[in-house]
């Protein structure tokens, strides 16, 4: 039970940090939880084949890399660019002299500043 609450908090850290972002956060909490308890699965599959027998060591590993696939998946929400950062310029537009915003070329002044744009 403690273990789907971490996994919860942990859904809820990716979104805190991927919304800011312009990023839509459910498809990186989806792969949180599909991150978490297939590892999860994997190495209690590997666990059985071993024939090994210890019931904590097992309880451990398995929270241990389910924290690791689920934790690497935030640490990639967490580096993710903010959107803006490669929008490219729209054609037949360009940058008010005056504060930088992008502006139409049919634009006689800059509507975020009111500057007269020098095409103009």
């Amino acid at each position: 039970m403690l273990e789907l609450l971490v996994v919860i908090f942990l859904c809820r850290k990716i979104g805190e940090e991927v919304r800011p972002k312009g990023y839509k956060p459910l498809g990186l909490q989806i792969l949180a939880v599909v991150a978490w308890y297939g590892t999860q699965f994997g190495f209690g599959f590997f666990w059985g084949m071993q024939g090994w027998d210890d019931g904590w060591g097992f309880y451990v590993g398995c929270i241990a890399v389910g924290a690791a696939a689920g934790g690497s998946v935030y640490v990639f929400a967490k580096s993710l660019p903010a959107k803006n950062e490669f929008d490219e310029p729209v054609a037949g537009s360009t940058e008010c002299p005056a504060c930088g915003e992008r502006v139409v070329n049919e634009e006689v002044v800059c509507p975020v500043c009111g500057a007269r744009m020098p095409y103009a």
